[in-house]
């Protein structure tokens, strides 16, 4: 995404096909954003890794992981799950769209998982 030596603002970023990484990695913590530049934040060399552990600590891939232990779930399912979980009022579409986004990260954990064990 933010390749070393190069000089890109955050508001240059923010117009890319980027923006919704900026977004990821800012919920998480791990991108500091000081004067118009960014700065990852890993107290490793594995980006990955760290990355990986962030994401099986959030409250909604818990959640996905505690209903997921009975049965493989759909993306509309996990987009319902999350939607009464947050208390939201998600359309048909858009509990497909954010359940699948959420299922392919908590796929992309698992596998992270699995490939370390």
């Amino acid at each position: 995404m933010v390749k070393s030596g190069r000089k890109t603002s955050y508001s240059q970023l923010q117009k890319t096909e980027y923006r919704n990484s900026l977004t990821v990695l800012f919920s998480l913590g791990m991108l500091i954003h000081e004067d118009d530049v960014l700065k990852l934040y890993s107290d490793s060399n594995d980006f990955e890794a760290i990355l990986a552990k962030k994401v099986w600590l959030t409250e909604t891939i818990q959640l996905i992981n505690k209903r997921s232990s009975t049965k493989e779930l759909s993306s509309i399912e996990v987009g319902s799950l999350v939607n009464d979980y947050l208390g939201r009022d998600w359309g048909r579409e858009s509990k497909r769209r954010n359940g699948n986004a959420l299922l392919r990260w908590y796929k992309w954990v698992k596998e992270k998982e699995r490939v370390a064990s």
